[in-house]
């Protein structure tokens, strides 16, 4: 019922004034003309000042002795000088210019309004109106709510922007255009749109955009325009813009192995292990606890890495006395992602150890010759005495 209401009152208002404006840009008294100059600026804002200006002409052939020009406004103009002008021996032909300043309240409504000039020329007055439209603050239209889905969106993935807006105005706002500036930053929409209208708007009404993010697109918070062009129903053009955040980033993925070494129970070995980077952004300040079981560590237990990139990885290099081949690592791995989000996680590492005797049998560790060696010489030894014992014969 509103809109339609509101459609009919504009027809009418719109009539009204074109018949005003057909009618009062040019008004004479008995011999006194009046002529509309300019309104500046037009329309008014509620608020601010305007100007108005007319040209008063004596029209006839003898000179009035007075005449008093009187501007009358509605309740919420302000005319800040004297509303009366008043000229004295008004000689025929002449032509004086009339100017007022008018503030507009804050509170005017928008739409048309009119202003009044009173003539008295010696005691016979006449009124004359003049067409005024205002309009109203900016903003009417505003964004009252931002979302995406999800909140935080991996490089390569797609995001749901859902905008609302809220018509702040008394009336009908009109082909509402809002459009994403996604220029120079690592969004593009997934399907081709970027912007939308709509017709009409009173009530709060949401858009959604789906847009793509770029797979090299670096972690971060990303600050996008969004430009608002619309018109009230009274045909006035307004432009604003806002800006809406989207964040890109993920969950930091490490992966934690055990590098190629060789462990024996009961023996000091170099133990090593590799941290890759294995997620789609970059981890940063990493620092990782060691604490083992089933073995004694020998080197420090507290290590700082610091960033490591995507794709990347680091090791870690420690001095392990392995008590049994149950032995383990508890890694406690602190860090943050590339949105400075801390995370901490506790990652139990299985350590490969073998006995001598598994050693020995795969081949990884090399026997002793020396059974081989005293072997050979008592073979000597006996040949030898054997070869004494035949020459004697």
């Amino acid at each position: 019922m509103r809109k339609k209401f509101s459609a009919k009152i504009f027809k009418l208002k719109k009539f009204s004034v074109l018949l005003l404006l057909l009618l009062v840009p040019l008004a004479s008294a008995a011999d006194v003309g009046v002529k509309l100059l300019n309104m500046e600026p037009s329309p008014a804002t509620a608020g601010t000042f305007f100007t108005v200006n007319f040209e008063a002409t004596n029209n006839g052939n003898e000179t009035i002795n007075f005449v008093e020009f009187k501007l009358k406004t509605p309740k919420y103009f302000v005319v800040q000088e004297d509303k009366n002008l008043e000229y004295s021996d008004f000689k025929a032909g002449k032509k004086v210019q009339l100017t007022w300043l008018v503030k507009v309240g804050k509170d005017a409504s928008a739409g048309f309004d009119r202003i009044e000039l009173d003539v008295d020329e010696d005691g016979d007055d006449s009124n004359y109106y003049f067409p005024v439209q205002i309009k109203n603050f900016e903003p009417t239209l505003t964004i009252s709510d931002a979302q995406t889905t999800p909140l935080q969106v991996a490089p390569g993935n797609k995001v749901i922007v859902d905008l609302t807006l809220e018509n702040q105005a008394s009336f009908l706002l009109k082909n509402v255009q809002v459009k994403l500036g996604l220029s120079n930053l690592p969004f593009a929409p997934s399907e081709g749109i970027e912007e939308q209208t709509l017709k009409e708007l009173l009530n709060p009404q949401k858009l959604s955009f789906k847009l793509s993010v770029n797979p090299d697109a670096e972690a971060g918070v990303y600050k996008v325009p969004v430009m608002l062009n619309y018109f009230d129903e009274f045909g006035n053009s307004y432009s604003k813009s806002n800006l809406i955040s989207i964040k890109v980033g993920s969950t930091p993925k490490l992966e934690i192995s055990q590098e190629s070494s060789t462990l024996l129970v009961g023996k000091k070995e170099e133990a090593t292990i590799k941290l890759v980077n294995n997620g789609l952004t970059k981890v940063k300040l990493l620092t990782v606890t060691i604490q083992a079981i089933n073995a004694e560590l020998l080197s420090s237990n507290n290590v700082y890495i610091g960033d490591l990139d995507v794709d990347d990885f680091q090791t870690i290099d420690m001095d392990l006395f392995p008590q049994s081949k149950e032995t383990q690592l508890k890694l406690t791995l602190s860090f943050k992602d590339a949105n400075n989000k801390e995370f901490k996680e506790t990652v139990t590492l299985p350590i490969k150890v073998y006995t001598d005797e598994e050693a020995k049998a795969l081949g990884l560790v090399s026997q002793s010759n020396l059974f081989v060696y005293l072997a050979i010489i008592v073979v000597l030894i006996v040949a030898y005495v054997f070869y004494k014992k035949i020459r004697k014969k």
